[in-house]
């Protein structure tokens, strides 16, 4: 059992202060293609104290027997390393809080699986962390397609004075847009733990609200500008969602829309933020007719999209 100040290896025990650990949480789903790119990410860290949380949602494919064999030859890299897994599919939010609950490090590093890490990525976020009393941490992120190698890259950068503001300010913000890059997120357990964990009802949407909650109880947010994340686009990665088909994601819209109601459109109606309500309304009255006419890509889809933007860029 896990005691204060001992990490469990199979070996042994390792004695370490538990401030010195980190856990990372590789939250998968049918990720067989590029999880061994992710975890050899995290071996390759520079951050030597290193607990590996592999959290799987049910995935079809080979995603959990590809982890087992990668573990069997470099479990030796951390300082305790775990496998969990679900046996129904129960979406990301309870996927990456299964992993959190487990983890014995003070803070916390989730990446999807087929995502990498930079290398220093944990060492950069723990030291701005440590220096200046935060508990929670963004940066930016390369973004690159299917391949490494040979895909396109591009750098994303969050808004350059957005971490100058107030807690307040940010909050109000990020009412209006998320503008915060969920791969790049590096927090204290102990804060999640404190917010309730993520919220379980959005099941396709857990950051938005984390963040936008975090702000509201008080904790301010940090960031600076380093690449600590490359994150992957893939065709499989849209496929579950029929993407290649379909205009609107279905799933992910429904929580995006309810978490709109219930929690961004009272700020932006306090702060007479009329301009954003007016967009984001317009916006969803489009994708809710896009659905009812079937949601594909067809002459009248392309229709409705050039229609609303440009309602949309008239109201910018």
């Amino acid at each position: 059992m896990y005691k204060q100040g001992d990490v469990k290896l199979k070996s042994g025990v390792l004695k370490v202060e538990t401030t010195d650990l980190i856990s990372v949480v590789v939250i998968s789903f049918n990720s067989e293609k590029f999880i061994e790119d992710t975890l050899k990410s995290i071996a390759q860290q520079t951050y030597p104290l290193i607990e590996l949380i592999i959290t799987d949602d049910a995935s079809k494919d080979e995603t959990l027997t590809v982890a087992e064999e990668w573990l069997k030859s470099n479990s030796q890299r951390f300082v305790n390393s775990i496998i969990l897994s679900s046996n129904e599919n129960q979406g990301i939010p309870n996927n990456l809080n299964r992993g959190i609950r487990n983890a014995n490090g003070k803070y916390v590093k989730h990446i999807a699986a087929d995502d990498m890490l930079a290398p220093t990525c944990l060492e950069m976020s723990y030291n701005f962390c440590e220096k200046n009393n935060y508990s929670i941490f963004f940066s930016n992120v390369l973004w690159f397609y299917d391949s490494w190698e040979t895909g396109e890259k591009r750098i994303l950068k969050w808004e350059k004075d957005f971490f100058e503001k107030s807690i307040n300010e940010k909050k109000n913000q990020l009412c209006c847009q998320n503008i915060l890059y969920s791969p790049t997120a590096f927090y204290k357990k102990e804060l999640i733990e404190e917010m309730g964990y993520f919220d379980e009802g959005y099941k396709y949407m857990e950051d938005y609200p984390m963040w936008v909650k975090i702000l509201e109880s008080g904790y301010d947010i940090a960031g600076d500008n380093i690449i600590s994340v490359f994150y992957r686009r893939h065709q499989e990665a849209l496929s579950d969602f029929e993407c290649s088909r379909q205009i609107v994601n279905k799933q992910f819209y429904k929580d995006e829309k309810r978490f709109f109601y219930n929690k961004r459109l009272p700020v932006l109606l306090e702060n007479g933020n009329r301009k954003n309500i007016l967009y984001t309304k317009i916006n969803y009255f489009f994708y809710d007719l896009i659905i009812f006419s079937g949601n594909r890509k067809n002459v009248f889809s392309k229709v409705l999209i050039k229609i609303r933007d440009a309602i949309l860029n008239h109201i910018k």
